[in-house]
């Protein structure tokens, strides 16, 4: 069963809202796939499948998790820290988050909206949101 924290990047993403990766690759658009696709190998420089895109989110099982997610070095300074978001550890902000949230445009915001609305409500606004996005990507095609 999944934790309803697993979608939660610790550097403030949502994957099910803010992460192409994860979308294109619940989605059951096959378009959408090859789309994100080759975006990713033209950034990366490297040949992908659209069939192999998988990812179960920042803080899910590192064997399912997209390969640059288990190499983010926010995901991996949380995770020691025993944190499920920055937010809550005793350096934040720390150097490598505060050039992360200069140029994230989801981050940001989603940090300003938990601090306004607290953790929980905020994370079931997003699990609700996540749900709507897979539920038009997946009838689009």
């Amino acid at each position: 069963m999944k934790s309803k924290y697993q979608l939660l990047g610790r550097c403030g993403i949502f994957c099910g809202t803010d992460c192409e990766v994860y979308q294109a690759a619940h989605s059951s658009d096959i378009e959408e796939k090859r789309k994100v696709t080759k975006a990713l190998e033209q950034e990366l420089g490297i040949r992908l499948d659209p069939s192999n895109l998988q990812c179960e989110g920042c803080q899910g099982p590192e064997e399912n998790m997209w390969f640059e997610c288990r190499l983010c070095l926010i995901r991996r300074c949380g995770k020691k820290q025993g944190v499920k978001i920055c937010i809550e550890c005793e350096h934040y902000p720390c150097h490598v988050l505060k050039v992360w949230l200069s140029e994230s445009q989801s981050a940001p915001k989603n940090i300003q909206k938990i601090t306004k609305l607290g953790f929980d409500q905020w994370i079931e606004k997003k699990l609700k949101e996540s749900k709507c996005n897979m539920g038009r990507s997946s009838n689009s095609g």
